[in-house]
């Protein structure tokens, strides 16, 4: 099995190769913010401006989800939760600007 060390050092390996460390920040998330994408998609019940509480409570679901599975073994130094939030933000602006 993978301890957070090994895991660790495997980023840090991954930061070392060409696009490396992009690959393993893009998986990570794609895998967190895959919910957003489908559930707030213009023409979904909870889309619309009326639940935009329910975009930000997920975002907050999906970080914490973060902290548990990934943030022990992501160096700190890659700043993936700025990442993270940075793409939220696009994708949030994305679905609701389909709906205007």
């Amino acid at each position: 099995t993978f301890t957070v060390l090994r895991l660790h050092k495997a980023c840090c390996f991954m930061s070392d190769l060409n696009r490396g460390q992009m690959m393993v920040s893009q998986y990570i998330s794609d895998v967190l913010l895959r919910n957003c994408e489908t559930v707030f998609t213009a023409g979904n019940k909870d889309s619309d401006l009326t639940h935009i509480d329910r975009r930000f409570n997920e975002y907050k679901r999906q970080m914490k989800e973060y902290d548990k599975k990934f943030m022990p073994f992501i160096p700190k130094w890659w700043n993936l939760p700025i990442q993270i939030a940075s793409r939220f933000c696009s994708i949030m602006g994305e679905t609701l600007d389909d709906q205007l």
